[in-house]
């Protein structure tokens, strides 16, 4: 009787000696048999090896697409290629680079969509949320208001640019006949003057895709607790103390994920500035994306063009890593 425990006790010494010698070791979890090779790393079933074999063209169909033109943009980027040139791309290694960060044009074009981005996301944040507050309500001119709020967000691009390009027009336009009516005779020239046009890309950019922020802000509001809200009012908040307190920080996920979506999309907004503006007057609608496009489009600069498209994606990749980091932090209390 006391020799038993001892020999139990060095069986179960000699296991792990066992199973690291072993090649495969198996435990059965469920009713299930998973494998493990001798690295611990669980090894693929018959099943599971067919399923990755009919995955594997529909996957390297998706990773060549992704990643080939990013691989053929990084080549350019490293080249200096002018369609108007005879001969193909010449490798420069990183003179692109070098030349970029020292030209005027690309320095004028980034201040640009920086106050873009910003004037944007400030506008149709701040109106999304608004508009979603006050519709936070059941009745049925409540639902009618929310459908008729998302239709700017289903028009084509090009198409709501060109609709407001017949409404800005200094002659003809609606908007000039509304001026008309309230006694202002002359309304400036929206998108021929450079102290306006940016302004209005702005208005034209929120006008279509705050419907979006609406939507998103009116489902998240949908998700608090209404007991929050009720204990509030007991307490005896205002709906004010009530919004500032409870509701935004519980918006704060949903308002860092949509302005990481807006502040993508502002960056590369092509549609309306082809359409409108032309990155007129002068320049001051150019942003990055459109500066980028001239350059190999009008100028045919392809591999100088190659530059700025992977410079501009790198520095969204770094921001929009960076914020969500943050968040992830203040989500944690590590950071205020």
């Amino acid at each position: 009787m006391e020799t038993r425990p001892a020999q139990v006790g060095r069986r179960q010494n000699d296991l792990p000696e066992r199973a690291s010698d072993s090649i495969v070791n198996r435990c059965s979890t469920a009713g299930t048999t998973q494998v493990f090779n001798s690295n611990g790393r669980r090894r693929l079933s018959p099943e599971e090896r067919w399923y990755a074999l009919f995955l594997a063209p529909t996957l390297i169909l998706l990773l060549g697409i992704t990643f080939g033109p990013f691989l053929y943009s990084l080549y350019l980027s490293l080249t200096s290629y002018s369609l108007t040139k005879p001969g193909g791309p010449k490798f420069i290694g990183l003179q692109n680079y070098l030349t970029l960060f020292q030209n005027g044009q690309f320095q004028s074009a980034v201040l640009i969509t920086v106050l873009m981005l910003a004037l944007s996301l400030t506008l149709q944040l701040t109106l999304g949320v608004i508009v979603a507050l006050l519709l936070n309500r059941e009745g049925l001119w409540v639902n009618l208001m929310r459908s008729l709020l998302l239709l700017p967000m289903m028009i084509t691009p090009i198409v709501a640019a060109l609709m407001w390009q017949l409404m800005l027009n200094n002659e003809y336009g609606v908007v000039r006949y509304l001026f008309g009516l309230v006694g202002i005779a002359s309304p400036p020239v929206w998108l021929g003057d450079p102290r306006t046009a940016l302004l209005t890309l702005v208005v034209i950019d929120s006008w279509q895709w705050t419907p979006m922020v609406i939507l998103f802000v009116a489902a998240a509001l949908k998700a608090v607790p209404n007991d929050y809200i009720e204990v509030a009012r007991i307490e005896g908040a205002s709906y004010l103390q009530i919004v500032w307190r409870i509701l935004l920080p519980l918006l704060r996920p949903t308002l860092v994920v949509l302005a990481l979506l807006r502040g993508i999309d502002v960056i590369k907004l092509f549609d309306p500035i082809y359409v409108l503006t032309q990155g007129g007057p002068g320049n001051a609608t150019e942003t990055v994306t459109f500066h980028a496009f001239r350059t190999g489009f009008a100028f045919f600069n392809m591999g100088y063009a190659a530059t700025m498209a992977i410079i501009i994606m790198i520095a969204v990749t770094m921001i929009s890593s960076r914020v969500l980091q943050l968040f992830r932090l203040q989500q944690k209390g590590q950071v205020r």
